[in-house]
Order: structure tokens, then sequence, then C-alpha cells
């Protein structure tokens, strides 16, 4: 995966799974793609944690 990330260029983060995105924050060289890998991974944790916390809420 990284290879082709390399070689391609600008990716969508929102269509990378996030095991490669991990491994993106982990060894990416580039900061712009590291940094981009640690929003997308933020916003997808904020994202399952309020679709968790609206399940469980009392109706």
């Amino acid at each position: 995966m990284r290879q082709v990330v390399e070689s391609v260029g600008p990716i969508d983060m929102r269509l990378v799974p996030d095991s490669d995105l991990r491994s993106i924050v982990a060894a990416e060289k580039s900061d712009l793609r590291r940094v981009a890998a640690e929003k997308e991974l933020a916003f997808r944790a904020a994202h399952r944690n309020a679709a968790s916390a609206h399940a469980h809420r009392p109706h």
C-alpha cells in the first residue's frame, strides 16, 4: 500500500482502511500524509464514539 501511495500522489484518506491509516501514521515520511491520516483516524474514532453514545441512549 505504501509504495502505491508514494507512486500515485494525493489520495482520499476517507477511502483508506484503518489498518493502512495506522501504517501511514507509523511510517510515512511525508508530514502532510501522516497528519492527514492522523486526522482521519481521529475523525473516525469520534464518529464511532458519537454513534455508540447515541445507540446506548434511553429512548
